[in-house]
């Protein structure tokens, strides 16, 4: 039931009980007076009720006592019916102002909860009245808040765990390592359930690292380089071919035999090499990747001083679609990347050598670039 109609519902009841009860008090009473006076009074001055109106100027004296019994009585139903309204009054409203004051002590302690960050345990008001619509308004308003503090907080939890991940996402384990100590030390890690998982996770990166002492050059040691690697992590599903050098930075008839085959065997040969000797592996498990880090100096044969870089980058470009065509049918690809000047401390070193300083390097080789600029980026 609707407060409306409770308080319709006691108004009501305010005017018809005690007016009812006024009525039987009366019809009571009038009933008890005229008991009282055919049983005591008039047999004693033998009269009926109608002798009665004739005697009763003849004996107004005896019936004084009467008129006193009247007037008492009328008193006791006056004050009989002063009370039962004062009770009516008083019970119908108690039980109104209860019907009022649980559901807003209800609503008000929802809302404190939400105030102090309890989200958790909605109000639930069952009741089918005026406040019910309000008790749910509020508990859906607590449930929007907290899917969008649940979402804010996700969000800022996949930031934080991107930024602390990026090396995960580049595949590199000694990436991750670096990112999730930062995050440790820079304090986003701001809960012991957070700064275990991050030590956690170093844990588990720090197991996927291990370090090889291997001159690619030199057949034999790649071999076992490679039957190594198998035996520590089970299989070997990708070769990145980065080791390489540029050479002493001398025109073409300036350039020794031996600086020249140390940039080919580096470069080139080492590549080879270890391209070869990967494909055995990639086969056990149906396939592979290999990614081999030409050059834009296999594009361009304009930077002064590299004629061997040149040369060998080249090589390395077209081995790239050798080994592509001879081993796509099983599933084995090989890619060249060709990148431009990067600012590396190699790089910066000999630009800085060859020009004067790297800002001048720059400036010569950027228009070689697709771009028209090499990259600032320090690595």
């Amino acid at each position: 039931m609707t407060i409306k109609k409770r308080l319709h519902r006691s108004n009501i009841y305010m005017f018809l009980i005690p007016l009812v009860t006024a009525a039987l008090l009366l019809i009571l009473g009038a009933g008890i007076a005229i008991y009282i006076l055919e049983v005591k009074y008039l047999p004693q001055i033998g009269l009926s009720l109608h002798d009665m109106h004739i005697a009763v100027e003849q004996y107004e004296g005896l019936f004084q006592s009467f008129e006193t019994f009247v007037w008492i009585y009328v008193g006791a139903v006056g004050m009989a019916l002063l009370l039962t309204i004062v009770f009516t009054n008083v019970s119908l409203t108690r039980e109104l102002f209860t019907h009022i004051s649980d559901p807003l002590d209800t609503l008000v302690a929802g809302v404190d909860r939400i105030r102090s960050g309890d989200l958790d345990n909605p109000i639930n008001y069952t009741e089918p009245d005026e406040f019910k619509a309000a008790c749910d308004a509020v508990d859906l308003m607590a449930a929007k808040l907290k899917a969008s503090l649940e979402a804010e907080q996700r969000r800022q939890q996949s930031s934080k765990e991107l930024m602390a991940g990026m090396g995960h996402d580049l595949k590199s384990p000694l990436t991750s390592i670096r990112a999730y100590t930062e995050a440790l030390l820079e304090g986003v890690a701001d809960t012991p359930e957070m700064q275990k998982k991050y030590l956690e996770t170093i844990k588990k990166k720090g197991g996927e690292i291990e370090f090889y002492q291997c001159d690619v050059t030199k057949e034999d040691q790649v071999v076992d380089f490679f039957r190594k690697v198998e035996e520590r992590f089970g299989k070997i599903d990708i070769l990145v071919n980065n080791a390489g050098a540029t050479g002493p930075g001398e025109n073409p008839d300036e350039i020794t035999m031996e600086g020249y085959d140390m940039v080919m065997d580096l470069d080139a040969r080492g590549s080879f090499i270890c391209a070869k000797h990967v494909i055995q592996y990639f086969r056990k498990i149906g396939g592979g990747n290999i990614i081999n880090m030409a050059s834009i100096c296999a594009l361009k044969a304009e930077v002064p001083g590299l004629a061997p870089y040149h040369i060998a980058k080249a090589a390395v470009l077209m081995m790239s679609k050798v080994f592509a065509m001879s081993y796509a049918k099983e599933n084995i690809r090989c890619n060249s990347i060709c990148p431009g000047t990067t600012a590396t401390p190699l790089i910066v070193e000999y630009g800085t050598r060859m020009c004067g300083s790297f800002e001048a390097y720059q400036d010569e080789v950027g228009p070689l670039h697709p771009m028209g600029n090499g990259s600032q980026q320090k690595l």
